[in-house]
């Protein structure tokens, strides 16, 4: 048993050969049922370190009981959510290493729908997907949850279907995260190329085709007077960490009257400056580059290597452009640094003493046991001078068992 055990935790914690890390496959499990018992849940998109699999949720009509399923330029049946969420797992596992330029895949697409959405939903998802253009082929496995119905909770086991992550959720890291390295850029990132690039594509073959680049003007516009521009000096978007921007600036943005101006607002108006203003001619691979770079040396210094210029430059120009006039006398702001994808340092510590902890207790359980035997089979001895009539020369052995017998005293006593 003490030899069998240290592997044993090693791999439930770590993870091996047929078994799952335990606390990330907890934690994915609780994310995706949380999602899919929420009447009104936010989309989503996960690419667990080491799987390259990437999972996708989405409340894809606002009436899932009334889906709408004729087509206008104003409905995109879930598609341009779900490759909004799509171009996030690229950003993801261009950061973790799992999504690397260059080596592209045909995507084995999954759809998930507990909630009965039409077929035609279904459909044009998985057209979408074969329809990308060859640079965005980059994931192997794409797993799409129709939420929003609190019909369904997936279990440990069939996250491990086939259609899901496989038997022993081969890859999964127990400690790497990219979550640290990504930047509420990714935000308008995803949303200018789901409108601009990937919905044309997908729409094509649709007869009255939703209009993608029509819809991201309009983002834009609502995005201006959501966030108060021009001439809102709260709206600093500095290093645009998540835990900034969601601790920090959405919080003052809403406490100074614009609560609509949150993480998509916010990083949809950060890339039309990009775009539009500093530098047009930016391509989708060069931000490829700068998320696959950003996972060794950290988004600033991978937007500098790429880009040409300094992060600080660019949110300088940012703040003083007339269209957000934020700071006329902006000196821009620092980069994102880079962040250690976990701390394996901390994790190996942890599992080491968690196994002398075990080892310990189950030591002190063996130890215990081994004395109740040997109590039990030596006995108690207790000597009784309470005898009928006075007489105190019998002995009384009182044995584990409970049962008692009568010896006749030793010959010495009895010469006495």
């Amino acid at each position: 048993m003490m030899v069998i055990l240290p592997p044993v935790l090693m791999a439930l914690m770590w993870g091996g050969p047929g078994v799952c890390p335990v606390a990330t496959m907890a934690m994915q499990l609780q994310n995706i049922n949380d999602k899919m018992e929420q009447k009104k849940p936010d989309g989503g998109a996960d690419l667990i370190w080491g799987t390259g699999i990437c999972t996708i949720y989405v409340k894809p009509c606002e009436d899932l009981d009334n889906c709408d399923t004729v087509e206008s330029n104003s409905n995109e049946f879930g598609v341009k959510i779900i490759l909004h969420e799509y171009i996030h797992c690229i950003q993801q596992g261009l950061v973790s290493g799992d999504v690397v330029i260059g080596k592209t895949y045909t995507p084995e697409v999954h759809v998930e729908n507990p909630c009965g959405v039409p077929d035609e939903y279904v459909t044009k998802t998985k057209a979408a997907f074969a329809s990308l253009p060859a640079e965005y082929k980059l994931i192997k496995k794409v797993v799409v949850f129709y939420a929003g119905c609190a019909k369904k909770s997936y279990s440990w086991g069939e996250l491990q279907g086939e259609q899901f992550y496989g038997w022993g959720c081969p890859g999964m890291s127990s400690v790497n995260s990219a979550s640290k390295n990504l930047n509420v850029f990714e935000e308008g990132e995803a949303e200018y190329y789901a409108m601009n690039v990937l919905m044309p594509a997908a729409v094509a073959s649709w007869t009255t085709p939703y209009n993608g680049p029509s819809e991201w003007t309009n983002k834009l516009n609502e995005g201006k007077t959501n966030c108060g521009f021009p001439g809102n000096s709260d709206f600093r978007f500095k290093a645009g960490t998540g835990t900034y921007i969601e601790e920090e600036l959405v919080p003052k943005l809403k406490s100074a009257g614009f609560d609509a101006c949150r993480n998509n607002a916010i990083g949809e108006n950060v890339m039309r400056f990009l775009v539009t203003t500093y530098r047009p001619a930016t391509t989708s691979l060069e931000l490829k580059q700068v998320w696959a770079k950003t996972g060794e040396v950290g988004f600033g210094a991978a937007w500098q290597a790429v880009m040409g210029s300094s992060w600080s430059a660019f949110i300088m120009a940012m703040e003083k452009d007339p269209y957000y006039n934020i700071d006329s006398s902006s000196t821009g702001a620092a980069g994102q640094e880079h962040y250690s994808s976990a701390d394996s340092s901390l994790m190996a510590v942890f599992t080491i003493f968690t196994i002398i902890g075990v080892c310990l207790m189950l030591w002190a359980v063996f130890l215990t046991f081994r004395w109740v035997k040997l109590f039990k089979r030596k006995g108690a001895v207790r000597i009784s001078n309470e005898e009928p009539g006075g007489d105190s020369s019998a002995t009384q052995i009182v044995v584990a068992t409970g049962e008692t017998e009568d010896k006749d005293p030793e010959p010495a006593q009895k010469a006495a």
